[in-house]
């Protein structure tokens, strides 16, 4: 399957209503009443996100900056994604340096002289997130010019951080591949030193006859099999596309942290797991898999390229078996394929409950029925239990 027809695959599974809207059922706090999620409601200019479990979202008070959708880590937030026609577009430059400016924008038909091409969006930039900027690099843009210097003087002026943020994630990358391209804001310009020169916009580009043989001709042109998957498990486009163009541009030329992108990687302690199978239920991304065997074995496996470091698997594991690394390695996300064993082992039969769990040194009772057992008088729950029946309420 062709680059282009991957985009569409993509593009059809996120079509949705124009202005910002959320559905509360996929939020963090939904499902992870300990969740420490922040990133909607900290980062909204309008305050049209408060705090709640979940957040409440103001529709009215939205002015559809569009800043939620790529920092919401499982797209509780939706709009019509304008990373796709972005990269359609990208896709047919001739030129290898893109200039990307909002709409809000004070002076968007002057721009720096080097940029081939320019394209403007709806909302603000930061609403494009990490992994539009990193599949940009990923389809071979030499640089990604960000025009952030009419920042100071607007209205939306708090989400610069976040703009420099998402840069500077994706330039710390250039270390690991010194052969891609570069991403950088501008700061403030010297009008003197601007050019005129044709913007489009990003959502509905125009397509002149010389496009349009371009598109043909890409089009035909084999492309890397990546943005694949369909899964409703999958986490947001955002992390999808980070995921992907790190797959697409291959084996780095050292093996670097991955800090800053809402990648993470899990271990499982198997002396303290007891196979309950709870946090593959939990887990909002399907980054966890538990699966049994005729024979009473199970096999824990994890999918790291689906892992957004909710950490909700660790808050409902009881006996505290699961670490979550927060800035792994490519090599920790990337080396060990699709999916990975965390771990095996034979199941068990409780002789109380009957439930399923992994025995150890002759134990005959899950965890428990035996702290029932030993303490038959007591109405306090095992250490870790409310922690759990919480989580699952």
């Amino acid at each position: 399957m062709n680059l282009l027809a991957l985009i569409e695959q993509v593009a059809d599974m996120t079509a949705r209503s124009t202005g910002v809207s959320l559905e509360p059922e996929r939020c963090l706090h939904k499902r992870d009443r300990l969740s420490e999620c922040e990133a909607c409601f900290s980062l909204c200019p309008t305050v049209a996100i408060t705090p709640g479990q979940p957040p409440a979202f103001n529709q009215e008070a939205c002015i559809n900056c569009r800043a939620c959708l790529p920092v919401c880590p499982v797209q509780a937030y939706q709009a019509t994604d304008e990373t796709i026609p972005l990269l359609k577009q990208a896709l047919r430059l001739e030129g290898k340096r893109l200039e990307l400016i909002c709409a809000p924008h004070p002076e968007p038909a002057t721009g720096p002289p080097r940029a081939h091409a320019a394209l403007m969006t709806r909302g603000c930039l930061a609403g494009l997130g990490k992994g539009t900027y990193l599949t940009l690099i990923a389809l071979g843009l030499d640089e990604i010019i960000l025009r952030t210097d009419g920042c100071a003087a607007c209205p939306l002026r708090s989400l610069y951080e976040q703009i420099e943020q998402q840069a500077t994630a994706v330039y710390n990358l250039r270390t690991a591949w010194p052969q891609t391209g570069r991403i950088q804001t501008t700061g403030p310009l010297e009008s003197s030193s601007l050019v005129e020169r044709a913007v489009r916009p990003a959502s509905t580009p125009p397509l002149s006859r010389r496009e349009l043989f371009g598109l043909k001709e890409a089009e035909s042109r084999p492309g890397p099999t990546w943005l694949q998957g369909e899964d409703a498990t999958w986490p947001a486009n955002d992390h999808r596309f980070i995921t992907a163009a790190l797959a697409a541009l291959g084996p780095p030329a050292e093996n670097p942290l991955l800090d800053g992108l809402g990648l993470a990687s899990i271990t499982v302690d198997g002396d303290k797991c007891s196979a309950s199978g709870v946090c593959a239920r939990a887990c909002p991304t399907g980054a966890l898999h538990f699966a049994e065997d005729e024979q009473g074995g199970f096999r824990l496996s994890s999918a790291p390229l689906n892992c957004i470091g909710c950490d909700l698997c660790r808050h409902v594991c009881m006996p505290d078996a699961i670490s979550v690394n927060h800035s792994p390695t490519w090599e920790q996300i990337f080396g060990a394929g699709p999916s990975t064993t965390l771990l095996t082992g034979q199941l068990s039969a409780c002789e109380r409950c009957n439930s399923s769990f992994l025995a150890r040194d002759g134990q005959r009772c899950c965890a428990i029925c035996e702290f029932r057992r030993q303490n038959p008088f007591t109405s306090v729950m095992p250490p870790g239990f409310e922690r759990r029946l919480e989580n699952s309420a």
